[in-house]
């Protein structure tokens, strides 16, 4: 029952979109945070920062968060979830964990 409840409030990861093997990096981190943000593709991705747009708050955050750990198979820290303000920062924290091309 928890567990019920809980995915209503904290939607699962959507691994279906970062199937393809030979899709750029950049590409698959854009893909998590349209997915965990509900952007538009035609998102001006460089230029977002946390809390700068209404999509992004502490709650989208999380999910962002859990869509980039699902689709690199990494797990981000507490310290890497705080500094993550921006898609450049996220593309470095990526890039840390050992993805290369991020």
């Amino acid at each position: 029952m928890v567990y019920e409840i809980a995915a209503t409030l904290w939607p699962l990861p959507s691994t279906h979109i970062f199937s393809s093997p030979h899709m750029p990096i950049t590409d698959i981190l854009k893909s998590a945070f349209v997915a965990g943000l509900g952007l538009p593709t035609t998102t001006n991705f460089e230029s977002l920062q946390y809390r700068q747009i209404p999509e992004w708050d502490s709650v989208a955050h999380m999910q962002l968060v859990m869509e980039i750990e699902t689709a690199f198979d990494i797990m981000l820290s507490t310290d890497d979830v705080i500094a993550m303000s921006s898609f450049l920062t996220a593309r470095d924290i990526v890039a840390k964990h050992g993805v290369p091309d991020a």
